[in-house]
């Protein structure tokens, strides 16, 4: 009989912890944006919309009128997504959500694979998978 190690119900937990933050992200795909950060999501979404009609600057123009053009944050994420919007010929905000999706994913695989080469104990790696 084949004996169960202590990685099977880890990979288990790890699904558990994965999958219900993707699902929730998959069901709000297509939905306005909304919720407490409201301001910093508009801002950065109507960046993006700069940047896919009017191509890339490191000068970010919002639509206020009143906004000050200067220098105020890197945008590299507005560019990225601007860029993959132009190229894919898909809506910026989509295409934003998908590419949060997929940094997250990738962040979250790269925790795993460093919790898993340290000298961290498993049932402490899959509880740092939680926060």
């Amino acid at each position: 009989m084949a004996r169960r190690t202590l990685s099977q119900p880890l990979g288990v937990l790890k699904g558990l912890v994965l999958l219900p933050a993707l699902a929730t992200a998959l069901v709000r795909f297509h939905a306005p944006i909304d919720g407490e950060h409201y301001f910093r999501q508009t801002h950065v979404a109507a960046n993006i919309d700069k940047f896919v009609a009017d191509g890339p600057s490191l000068r970010p123009a919002t639509y206020n009128a009143d906004a000050p053009l200067a220098l105020y944050d890197f945008p590299a994420y507005e560019l990225l997504v601007a860029g993959l919007s132009r190229t894919l010929g898909t809506p910026p905000l989509e295409t934003a959500r998908a590419l949060n999706l997929v940094l997250f994913a990738l962040t979250y695989l790269v925790l795993d694979r460093l919790m898993a080469r340290t000298s961290v104990r498993p049932i402490a790696s899959s509880i740092s998978h939680v926060w």
